[in-house]
């Protein structure tokens, strides 16, 4: 087809007369000035195509008025290519002169004309005809029909109404946002996790039928018995989400400002059904996907409640808030996956069907892809968590760990209770997740800035926990991946441990690592998994320790265990840095001890401490204490520790050192040596009234490194 002149005039004088829309058309290629038609009986259209999608757009904004004939229609359109992308649509806009305007109001009223020969009825075939005779031009007429649409109803304030509707702040993504806010009171509050305001009338509304015993006047003993009322919450959410979260087209009348003119009117009509045609069927899809999250979640807590093992009462509400916060975070997921729509709609242009820069449409689809995915990983992962919880939770081991896991962040972080920290901890298992999805999102755009304060999560919790002394870790929120397929892959990975971990009975140990990154609180993984990674620890220079000492292997540690345990002594290990409760007492092995042994304060238990990485030589002086206060006692051992008796019992352990230092190295003889004279010089002794020999003597014949010593030999050291 030629484009340079009359030749290929299509329609002029039409057979069909009067009734045509068109007694002339013709096409004009970029950089062909328009010719000069005389004698036009009807309307007319010209189209002008450009390779550039902005070239369209500035010649479509820069067209004045006064160039537009009253009874002609002008289509600026992006030329089709095989390297463009269409997830958008091209660039296509119109501008029509006042008479032509009118008679398509005509038309899409109903009034029956006569298009490029063909006889069409409404706007849909108008534009449907015009494509099919410039196929190689115009995109698909849905496109064309829409870029008609917004033109004929509206001469001026076209770009002001769009603003107003679609602007950055964008009121579709407001909508979404309500919704967002509107589930956040579905979710999980004190009343559902907190036991201790159980005993207040009516409060206590957990999702586990909990009990609370209570004392009557007359000595008996009254058992309330809480119903899953808390489980009602969920269910309701799940079978009514819809209801919940927003109904979009129907509003789109409130926000539109000013006067109810027709073309006002229409441009509503148009907008919903925009709306209705690109955007709904995503977002129905993706509260679809939601909805049946919610109901598979539902399902696993009925199992869950039925798998339930004998528990005691305030280990089952423990559990039921650690569930409560699992749930929290499964919602939290959802209202993050609807506030991405939110964003992914704010910074998209779905009302002006433009094409961006192929770098723009690569960007957004991978972002609209990425929800899709992440949708499908938090249902099929998400529910298995629940799956596999069923059985964690009715296994009394794995939830003995639990509890003591809690309870020890408890006496380490004050602030909140053991409820709080359980409910807390399920939490967690979401929260790595959304505040990595968060981070990636943000960049910057003003919608993401918005949704962390509409979701109720730990990292908005930062100032509430400061005041109780309690920081959010610093790198909370941090980027873990800078595309969205290496963060979905992190994503499913973080999944998998989790999945894992449960299966596994290793939960709280995957809970331990995650405090760590939230709130920097550093909890003591378990003693069988600190034995089976014994080995792996940092290597100081030839193989070997700290003073050039020989590190204690995992054959080593089960030995001395067995040794120990005849002697009723509990060995306890911990990793290699960090300060730790020690379990079962009151007190804490801090970060530079490397190893401890230490009796409670009634005699009744003894404890072996031991860092992994510590050395022999760590270890032996530890097990000197040990025999020492086997040979005197252990009250008049404790005596010596309560009445200023550091001296002796550190003198006793250096000269039992000294004995055997053929299993020392130069260094650890240095060491001992120095740390006892540090202890008299503190105390105001000479070394050479407390008969201690120059170092020089200590240190003849000592080698820096040793050969191997192979731990029976320590252990049967007996003073």
């Amino acid at each position: 087809m030629s484009y340079l002149g009359l030749e290929e005039v299509m329609g002029m004088d039409s057979p069909f007369g009067e009734n045509s829309i068109f007694h002339v058309t013709y096409t004009n290629k970029e950089g062909v000035s328009t010719p000069n038609l005389t004698n036009i009986s009807k309307y007319s259209y010209q189209i002008f195509s450009f390779k550039s999608g902005l070239d369209a757009l500035e010649a479509y904004e820069n067209m004045k008025e006064a160039d537009i004939e009253d009874n002609y229609m002008y289509i600026f359109v992006e030329e089709k290519s095989e390297d463009t992308s269409n997830i958008f649509g091209t660039v296509c806009r119109v501008r029509m002169g006042n008479k032509f305007r009118e008679y398509l109001k005509r038309v899409s009223n109903g009034y029956e004309t006569t298009v490029n020969d063909y006889k069409i009825r409404g706007l849909y075939a108008f534009c449907k005809a015009i494509c099919d005779k410039d196929e190689e031009l115009l995109p698909k007429y849905s496109l064309l029909i829409n870029a008609v649409s917004l033109e004929y109803f509206n001469t001026t304030d076209l770009n002001k109404f769009l603003k107003e509707v679609f602007s950055t702040d964008e009121k579709i993504a407001d909508w979404i946002n309500s919704g967002v806010e509107a589930i956040e009171k579905w979710k999980f509050t004190e009343e559902n996790y907190n036991y201790d305001i159980a005993d207040r009338k009516n409060k206590y509304k957990p999702i586990l039928p909990v009990t609370l015993p209570q004392k009557m006047a007359n000595g008996a003993t009254n058992v309330i018995s809480y119903t899953t009322e808390g489980l009602g919450m969920l269910v309701e959410l799940s079978e009514k989400i819809e209801e919940k979260v927003f109904s979009l087209a129907e509003r789109v009348a409130h926000y539109i400002p000013g006067k109810a003119d027709d073309y006002i009117l229409a441009l509503i009509k148009v907008a919903k059904e925009k709306l209705n045609e690109l955007l709904f069927e995503k977002i129905k899809n993706v509260i679809s996907s939601v909805k049946e999250i919610l109901q598979q979640a539902v399902d696993s807590v009925n199992k869950l409640i039925k798998g339930l093992g004998d528990l005691y009462t305030k280990e089952l509400a423990i559990i039921n808030a650690f569930l409560c916060g699992i749930l929290n975070g499964l919602i939290s997921t959802v209202q993050l996956i609807m506030s991405l729509v939110a964003l992914l709609i704010d910074n998209i242009s779905f009302i002006e069907m433009e094409d961006f820069s192929p770098e723009k449409i690569a960007e957004q689809q991978k972002k609209l892809e990425f929800v899709e995915d992440l949708v499908d990983v938090v249902r099929e992962n998400g529910i298995e968590v629940f799956d596999k919880l069923v059985t964690y939770v009715s296994t009394s081991e794995y939830v003995k760990d639990f509890i003591d896991l809690a309870k020890m962040i408890v006496k380490k972080v004050k602030g909140y209770n053991i409820y709080s920290w359980a409910y807390f901890l399920g939490n967690v298992a979401f929260e790595i997740i959304l505040d990595a999805v968060i981070a990636y999102f943000s960049g910057g755009a003003s919608v993401t800035a918005k949704i962390s304060s509409k979701i109720s999560r730990l990292a908005t919790k930062a100032e509430e926990m400061a005041a109780k002394g309690i920081k959010i870790a610093t790198n909370i929120g941090a980027k873990v991946a800078d595309t969205a397929t290496a963060l979905l892959k992190w994503i499913k990975k973080e999944f998998v441990e989790l999945i894992e971990a449960i299966k596994n009975g290793k939960l709280v140990e995957w809970l331990r690592d995650k405090l760590k990154k939230l709130f920097g609180i550093e909890n003591k993984p378990a003693d069988a998994v600190l034995l089976e990674e014994w080995d792996d620890v940092a290597i100081r220079v030839s193989g070997r320790g700290r003073r050039f000492g020989q590190i204690m292997s995992k054959s080593d540690i089960r030995k001395v265990k067995r040794f120990l345990k005849k002697h009723k002594v509990e060995l306890e290990l911990f990793p290699e840095n960090g300060s730790y409760t020690i379990k079962g007492l009151a007190l804490e092995l801090s970060d530079n001890a490397q190893a401890a042994f230490i009796i409670s304060n009634d005699g009744k238990k003894l404890k072996m401490c031991l860092r992994k990485g510590c050395t022999v030589y760590e270890f032996f002086h530890e097990l000197m204490h040990l025999r020492h206060s086997r040979k005197i006692g252990v009250q008049n051992y404790l005596n010596l520790v309560k009445f200023s008796g550091r001296l002796e019992k550190e003198r006793w352990v250096f000269d039992a050192l000294m004995r055997y230092k053929e299993y020392l190295t130069h260094s650890e003889v240095d060491h001992a040596f120095n740390y006892i004279k540090d202890l008299y010089k503190r105390n105001g002794k000479l070394l050479e009234d407390v008969g201690l020999l120059k170092k020089e003597l200590y240190l003849e014949k000592v080698p820096k490194v040793r050969k191997k010593v192979k731990i029976e030999q320590i252990i049967n050291i007996t003073e």
